[in-house]
């Protein structure tokens, strides 16, 4: 964490600015520019916005008593400072407050990871996906029906979750502090990356796709380390653990909002538009299942996806209770 230092003090003042909501719409646009120009940036800001949610300070920095914000960081981080006669020029005061501010929101990230925030985090998603900064900086959005909790373990230090549902991670490196996710019969370690773990219980698989960096998937002794651009498929009825180049481009459909098909057979199809709407859809006649779909929706209800692809088939939807069961008689 202590990466924190190097951001410049134009773009600390745009965050805090933008996390009080005191920011412009150019500034706004500066500090997105910048965040995403580089992971190191977006990493601190994560940092930044990790603390700022937990500390509750709302404050703007020229609200903020630097005098009380420094002593708040040696209380916090246990540090002993002896007295001192330095004198403060007025000039620099609106930056030493600014400072002061970082640094106790800094100081309170770390105190909360390293041992005062290791208290358990419950997060829920119920009818829509919910985005969850973690007390380490890492974020993960939850698709909707996934719980997770997460909490530091105190005895080895590591990160550790447990997934319930579908999520998509983003965690940030860190070597000393491995992250570990349970999803249901498999377990999942990083260091850092971004990935997505479909552990849905109605499912035959537990499925993990790589976006970015390296992932150890592990049940029992079997274990596969994926990079980016791979997935791995845990085959509960054969307890089988395998490896594969992703094929899955919707994965993340459910946070984009746009799913894309391109001669795609209908179970596959369907298969997108349950995790995409947490919907019970059955190809009702077998047939069905390699009729070839190419269309693109772009946030569309399940309804109004639905009645496309009646047209483009040629098919019937019939909605019963709980479940959508898709007729035809097939296609040539």
């Amino acid at each position: 964490m202590s990466g924190m230092n190097e951001i410049s003090s134009e773009y600390t003042e745009l965050a805090i600015k933008y996390l009080s909501g005191d920011a412009t719409d150019a500034e706004t646009e500066a500090l997105e520019a910048w965040v995403n120009a580089d992971p190191n940036n977006r990493a601190h800001f994560i940092q930044l916005k990790n603390a700022w949610i937990w500390s509750g300070l709302k404050q703007k920095p020229s609200d903020i008593d630097a005098s009380a914000a420094w002593k708040n960081i040696q209380k916090i981080a246990g540090i002993l400072a002896a007295p001192s006669t330095a004198k403060v020029r007025p000039l620099a005061t609106r930056w030493i407050s600014l400072a002061a501010a970082v640094a106790c929101l800094l100081a309170l990230s770390i105190w909360l990871f390293l041992g005062g925030g290791t208290g358990p985090i419950e997060v829920v998603a119920e009818n829509s996906p919910v985005e969850q900064v973690l007390p380490d900086g890492s974020t993960v959005t939850l698709n909707q029906s996934a719980e997770l909790r997460y909490a530091l373990d105190e005895a080895s230090r590591r990160r550790k979750a447990i997934l319930k549902g579908d999520a998509f991670f983003e965690i940030l490196r860190d070597t000393v502090h491995p992250f570990v996710i349970q999803a249901a019969d498999v377990e999942v370690a990083v260091l850092g990356t971004s990935f997505y773990i479909d552990a849905r219980a109605d499912q035959d698989n537990i499925s993990v796709i790589v976006e970015s960096g390296q992932v150890s998937v592990k049940n029992g002794n079997q274990q596969v380390l994926l990079s980016t651009g791979e997935m791995s498929i845990y085959r509960k009825s054969s307890n089988q653990l395998i490896k594969l180049e992703n094929t899955d481009q919707n994965y993340k459909g459910w946070i984009t909002k746009t799913i894309q098909f391109e001669k795609t057979p209908l179970a596959e199809v369907v298969k997108a538009l349950e995790r995409n709407h947490h919907a019970n859809i059955v190809i009702g006649d077998s047939a069905l299942r390699n009729c070839e779909l190419t269309a693109t929706f772009r946030d569309k209800s399940l309804e109004a996806t639905i009645r496309i692809v009646e047209s483009t088939l040629g098919i019937v939807a019939e909605y019963g209770e709980g479940q959508i069961v898709l007729r035809g008689e097939g296609c040539e």
